[in-house]
């Protein structure tokens, strides 16, 4: 596997640590054998074609599939294969793609369903931490969720997660569907200041370039493996990177991350397909 020099950290310390995880869907696995670590205060991005098998990583990360080898480690402590509540009591928030607020209720209760594992003193405390994070939430309180747009609900998403101050905060796809100002805002606003107050983050982006410009370490993910993990600087200098990587002609692989249709939940989604390039060869192929 190609990599460049060292991975960063902001500090030293690994929040999140995952080693040789291999997961798929019975016994058959989609993922193998990723490894990738994510500093206290840095953003790691994971970006790849689609059925690079982007989002059943996630699903191991975050409780909804057991990984079928490796190791998950969240602040030293293992937590693989722990369920979705054990993994938010451990400090771990999950912001999936899509169905990520409560539509028919306001702004304020849904922040206040993000407090779910608090006791009822701590909560206001908490929403106003929210609030100072993400003022553009605090004027629209009263409104329901259905009413905001497309790039309100998913801050609104990020500030319900941020609510039980998550060690590590994981995001799958936050800016698709939305206009490029309000994904820029997202990205290069919201994302760097969460990564800058000592969250780590772990960034799942259609937008590949964009993650690449925040991003402390990047991993492309091809059919189920990691083929490339480097600083971002050495890939955007690559003119050709985006053909390379994320061009229109799907690889062999791409339909590794084909899941059964009663697993599949809404939220799951990836990027365009692949350009099989000779240099990584190898690195991919049929599951």
């Amino acid at each position: 596997m190609p990599t460049w020099p060292a991975e960063p950290t902001a500090d030293g310390r690994e929040c999140l640590a995952v080693h040789d995880i291999t997961v798929g869907y019975g016994t058959v696995p989609i993922v193998h054998g990723v490894s990738l670590t994510v500093s206290w205060g840095t953003v790691v991005s994971v970006i790849g074609p689609n059925g690079a098998g982007k989002s059943t990583l996630l699903k191991a990360l975050t409780g909804r599939l057991k990984p079928l080898s490796g190791r998950v480690l969240l602040d030293g402590a293992d937590v693989t294969g722990a369920a979705g509540n054990e993994l938010a009591r451990a400090g771990l928030g999950y912001v999936p793609q899509s169905g990520d607020i409560f539509a028919p209720l306001t702004v304020q209760d849904n922040l206040e369903m993000g407090a779910y594992l608090l006791p009822r003193r701590a909560v206001a405390e908490r929403i106003d931490k929210v609030l100072e994070t993400l003022p553009i939430l605090k004027p629209m309180l009263k409104r329901h969720a259905k009413t905001l747009s497309g790039g309100e609900r998913k801050l609104l998403a990020i500030g319900r997660c941020l609510v039980l101050q998550p060690k590590m905060l994981i995001l799958d796809e936050p800016t698709s569907n939305l206009a490029p100002a309000m994904a820029h805002l997202i990205l290069h606003e919201h994302v760097v200041s969460l990564a800058r107050s000592g969250t780590a983050v772990l960034l799942v982006e259609q937008r590949a370039r964009d993650a690449m410009e925040i991003c402390d370490w990047c991993h492309v993910m091809v059919a189920g493996r990691v083929a490339i993990s480097s600083a971002p600087e050495p890939l955007l200098a690559e003119q050709d990177f985006g053909e390379l990587y994320l061009g229109a002609r799907a690889s062999a692989g791409d339909a590794a991350d084909k899941e059964p249709a009663d697993l599949e939940p809404a939220d799951a989604a990836d990027l365009p397909g692949l350009r099989h390039d000779s240099r990584y060869a190898g690195t991919g192929g049929d599951e």
